[in-house]
């Protein structure tokens, strides 16, 4: 009986660690971003130093030291769902780690914001593999950041948000009424996003004409 009882302890143990993600974790940031890509522009409200559902962290960086870089993969990946936008996305001298230190960019300006053609390729994905090719290249995509080639480590910090309810449409989940919903919402954003888009520039406009098709396409099959 005694054998029982610490077999069931081990497997609850086990199920506990197993889903325990990196979501449920409290990230902490600071930005002056303003690009399109940000959850606080789509409407997407998460909170700086508290747990948001939803969160996920990933870092690297140029050129990348023996073993890799402590304190978190170089990895987005969503436990379910996928990447919607983005609370932090820096290049170049900015602090932060995955293991719960703040995100922030150096008051030297010696930085840059993720690239709008990178935002995109992310968002719609489950998972994203994040490569620093070099210290003016994110995924093969042009970064400049001032005094680059003076900075002896480049750091690529990312906290994204993963919109969960998204894995209901591409499993097929789905009544006629949540369709109706699902449908109506992403109709609103595309109203939303056609808004904004006599303001902005050719690259947000080229994030936003990306995303709409997106979560056209997304409801399109359902």
């Amino acid at each position: 009986m005694k054998l029982v009882k610490e077999l069931v302890i081990v497997v609850v143990f086990v199920l506990c660690s197993k889903f325990d993600t990196v979501s449920s974790q409290a990230y902490s940031w600071a930005t002056s971003s303003n690009q399109p890509y940000l959850c606080s522009n789509i409407g997407v409200s998460v909170q700086s130093g508290v747990s948001n559902s939803g969160l996920i962290c990933a870092q690297t960086e140029y050129p990348l030291t023996e073993g890799g870089m402590a304190g978190g993969s170089s990895e987005l990946k969503c436990s379910s769902g996928v990447i919607k936008c983005f609370a932090f996305a820096g290049y170049g001298k900015v602090g932060g780690s995955c293991d719960g230190d703040e995100f922030k960019e150096d008051p030297s300006g010696e930085w840059a914001l993720m690239p709008l053609e990178l935002a995109n390729q992310i968002i719609g994905q489950s998972s994203f593999s994040l490569i620093a090719d070099s210290r003016t290249s994110l995924n093969g995509v042009p970064v400049s950041v001032t005094n680059a080639e003076n900075i002896e480590n480049m750091k690529l910090k990312v906290v994204a948000y993963c919109d969960e309810s998204i894995s209901g449409i591409s499993s097929g989940e789905s009544s006629d009424d949540n369709s109706a919903n699902d449908a109506s919402n992403m109709s609103d954003s595309s109203d939303l996003s056609s808004e904004s888009e006599s303001s902005v520039s050719d690259g947000e406009q080229a994030f936003l004409s990306s995303s709409k098709s997106y979560f056209v396409s997304a409801a399109s099959t359902l």
